[in-house]
């Protein structure tokens, strides 16, 4: 991971090649109340993008946090609501974000 400016570059680096993504997180976002990021450069640039993230959801290790999420129930209360990710930075599950792309549908 590596900023530039207001940028944040996130690269992955597997066996079978590299991606990297560039989310985008200005003053004037903070000052607006945006809490999220926005996607300026996005990890499938090209065909051969797929076989590097298929190893990366294939060798993927899920490690719980139980306590964390514990905590934040905590502080949301019964009537709390919180979207996928929303809590933890996540603009959209890669799952998500893939399923977009191909019907050419953001939301």
């Amino acid at each position: 991971m590596k900023r530039e400016g207001n940028a944040t570059i996130v690269t992955y680096r597997t066996p079978v090649g590299s991606v990297s993504y560039k989310v985008v997180y200005t003053e004037e976002m903070k000052q607006a109340g945006i809490s999220q990021t926005w996607i300026s450069e996005h990890v499938i640039k090209k065909p051969e993008d797929y076989a590097v993230m298929g190893f990366i959801f294939k060798n993927i290790k899920i490690h719980p946090a139980y306590d964390s999420f514990s905590q934040y129930q905590k502080e949301l209360g019964k009537e709390g609501l919180c979207g996928v990710g929303e809590h933890f930075g996540v603009s959209h599950a890669p799952y998500f974000e893939t399923l977009f792309r191909i019907h050419n549908v953001l939301p």
